[in-house]
């Protein structure tokens, strides 16, 4: 399949919507801070923040794009993660030489 006319076939209104919509990419999940939720209530944002921190430099210090973290809960018991987010993209990426 030529993939430049794929492209060039794609309904303008829908590449519009996803040039809106921002894409980002998870990069990876951090699942392992259910502990958080043991400790007393009015220390765990203040540990959520240190921890996040800590985090975002250790993964900051090892990639070459900035990483945005943000909190949540999954699986069947809603455990506590961490997931790490890349910078928006563009939906359709060109290729540099050949377009």
């Amino acid at each position: 399949a030529d993939g430049r006319a794929m492209f060039r076939d794609l309904n303008p209104d829908l590449v519009e919507r996803l040039y809106d919509r921002s894409i980002r990419y998870s990069v990876m999940e951090l699942p392992f801070f259910g502990w958080i939720d043991g400790l007393p209530e009015p220390v765990q944002g203040p540990v959520q923040g240190a921890v996040k921190g800590l985090v975002s430099a250790a993964i900051n210090a090892k990639v070459d794009f900035s990483v945005d973290l943000r909190w949540g809960e999954a699986g069947y018991d809603n455990t506590k993660f961490l997931q790490a987010r890349a910078p928006s993209q563009p939906p359709i990426v060109r290729h540099p030489v050949t377009g």
